[in-house]
Protein backbone atom coordinates (compact mmCIF):
# COMPACT_ATOMS: atom_id res chain seq x y z
CA UNK A 1 0.00 0.00 0.00
CA UNK A 2 1.56 3.40 -1.02
CA UNK A 3 2.31 5.49 2.16
CA UNK A 4 0.52 9.09 2.33
CA UNK A 5 3.71 11.07 1.39
CA UNK A 6 3.72 9.09 -1.76
CA UNK A 7 0.68 9.61 -2.94
CA UNK A 8 1.03 13.56 -2.26
CA UNK A 9 4.52 13.33 -4.31
CA UNK A 10 2.56 12.11 -7.18
CA UNK A 11 -0.70 14.45 -6.94
CA UNK A 12 1.89 17.58 -6.49
CA UNK A 13 3.88 16.05 -9.88
CA UNK A 14 1.22 15.35 -12.01
CA UNK A 15 0.35 19.07 -10.72
CA UNK A 16 3.40 20.19 -12.05
CA UNK A 17 2.85 18.13 -15.07
CA UNK A 18 -0.40 19.93 -15.76
CA UNK A 19 0.62 23.77 -15.32
CA UNK A 20 4.34 23.13 -17.42
CA UNK A 21 1.62 21.70 -20.40
CA UNK A 22 -0.57 24.96 -19.25
CA UNK A 23 2.82 27.42 -19.86
CA UNK A 24 3.96 25.54 -23.45
CA UNK A 25 0.03 25.61 -24.69
CA UNK A 26 0.23 29.59 -23.40
CA UNK A 27 3.83 30.31 -25.48
CA UNK A 28 2.44 28.54 -28.64
CA UNK A 29 -0.53 30.75 -28.29
CA UNK A 30 1.61 33.48 -28.05
CA UNK A 31 3.72 32.98 -30.76
CA UNK A 32 0.85 32.17 -33.22
CA UNK A 33 -0.40 35.65 -32.24
CA UNK A 34 2.49 36.98 -32.57
CA UNK A 35 3.34 35.68 -35.93
CA UNK A 36 -0.02 36.20 -37.31
CA UNK A 37 0.14 40.15 -36.07
CA UNK A 38 3.99 40.32 -38.01
CA UNK A 39 2.21 38.88 -41.29
CA UNK A 40 -0.88 41.40 -41.06
CA UNK A 41 1.94 44.10 -40.77
CA UNK A 42 3.84 42.90 -43.71
CA UNK A 43 0.92 42.59 -45.39
CA UNK A 44 -0.01 46.01 -44.88
CA UNK A 45 3.15 47.35 -45.56
CA UNK A 46 3.41 45.91 -48.76
CA UNK A 47 0.14 47.78 -49.77
CA UNK A 48 0.97 50.52 -48.57
CA UNK A 49 4.22 50.15 -50.57
CA UNK A 50 2.13 49.47 -53.06
CA UNK A 51 0.15 52.40 -53.04
CA UNK A 52 2.72 54.84 -52.80
CA UNK A 53 4.39 53.34 -55.74
CA UNK A 54 0.45 53.62 -57.71
CA UNK A 55 0.91 57.29 -56.44
CA UNK A 56 4.25 58.43 -57.52
CA UNK A 57 3.78 56.95 -60.76
CA UNK A 58 0.22 58.92 -61.53
CA UNK A 59 2.17 61.81 -60.31
CA UNK A 60 4.51 61.73 -62.48
CA UNK A 61 1.98 61.48 -65.14
CA UNK A 62 0.37 64.50 -64.31
CA UNK A 63 3.64 66.35 -64.05
CA UNK A 64 4.08 65.39 -67.85
CA UNK A 65 0.97 66.95 -68.56
CA UNK A 66 1.01 69.76 -66.73
CA UNK A 67 2.98 72.92 -67.68
CA UNK A 68 4.87 73.00 -64.18
CA UNK A 69 5.06 71.48 -60.91
CA UNK A 70 3.87 74.33 -59.30
CA UNK A 71 0.55 74.08 -61.60
CA UNK A 72 0.13 70.73 -60.65
CA UNK A 73 0.78 71.46 -56.72
CA UNK A 74 -2.14 74.21 -57.35
CA UNK A 75 -4.39 71.58 -58.07
CA UNK A 76 -3.82 68.57 -55.88
CA UNK A 77 -3.75 67.98 -52.23
CA UNK A 78 0.42 68.09 -52.64
CA UNK A 79 2.14 70.74 -52.33
CA UNK A 80 5.45 71.36 -54.72
CA UNK A 81 8.06 69.38 -52.48
CA UNK A 82 5.83 66.42 -52.27
CA UNK A 83 5.31 66.39 -56.40
CA UNK A 84 9.10 66.52 -56.64
CA UNK A 85 9.65 63.66 -54.50
CA UNK A 86 6.78 61.38 -55.72
CA UNK A 87 8.11 62.18 -59.36
CA UNK A 88 11.58 61.26 -57.33
CA UNK A 89 9.99 58.07 -56.06
CA UNK A 90 8.96 57.11 -59.79
CA UNK A 91 12.44 57.73 -61.98
CA UNK A 92 14.19 55.44 -58.86
CA UNK A 93 11.30 52.45 -58.99
CA UNK A 94 11.32 52.78 -63.06
CA UNK A 95 14.81 52.50 -62.62
CA UNK A 96 15.21 49.73 -60.34
CA UNK A 97 12.79 48.05 -62.26
CA UNK A 98 14.63 48.48 -66.10
CA UNK A 99 17.29 45.79 -66.91
CA UNK A 100 20.21 46.97 -67.14
CA UNK A 101 22.14 47.11 -70.06
CA UNK A 102 24.54 44.42 -70.97
CA UNK A 103 28.08 45.77 -72.10
CA UNK A 104 28.87 45.31 -75.37
CA UNK A 105 32.89 44.19 -76.36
Amino acid sequence: MASRHDIDMQERRRRLRERQEHERQEVRRRQQAQKAALTDLDSAVARLDDARSAVAASVARAAEVFPSTEALAELTPFDVREVRAYQRLHRRAEAAAAPESAPVG
